[in-house]
């Protein structure tokens, strides 16, 4: 589903298979799958929302934890690597 414009306060948000485009977004619980499907978030505005990673993206979560403090300095050099990655330009 698409949505264009317009605001949402006080709500869970689902984002896996929408795409938002100019919505703002206050005190909203963000909700994310990784169920796949298109998705996006664009030309958005949030203020004081949380994030909640569910399902596979959930379960991704808890591995990058896991590698982060069941590896040592090593796990953790791992997984900031993976953002810094991320965080390219």
């Amino acid at each position: 589903m698409k949505f264009i414009g317009g605001e949402m306060s006080n709500t869970r948000v689902i984002l896996d298979d929408n795409l938002y485009d100019g919505v703002k977004f206050t005190n909203c619980t963000m909700v994310y799958s990784g169920s796949g499907g298109d998705m996006g978030i664009q030309n958005c505005t949030l203020n004081n929302c949380r994030w909640e990673f569910t399902g596979a993206a959930g379960q991704t979560i808890s591995f990058l934890r896991g590698l982060a403090s069941g590896m040592g300095p090593s796990g953790k050099e791992l997984v900031r690597n993976l953002m810094n990655d991320i965080l390219k330009d």
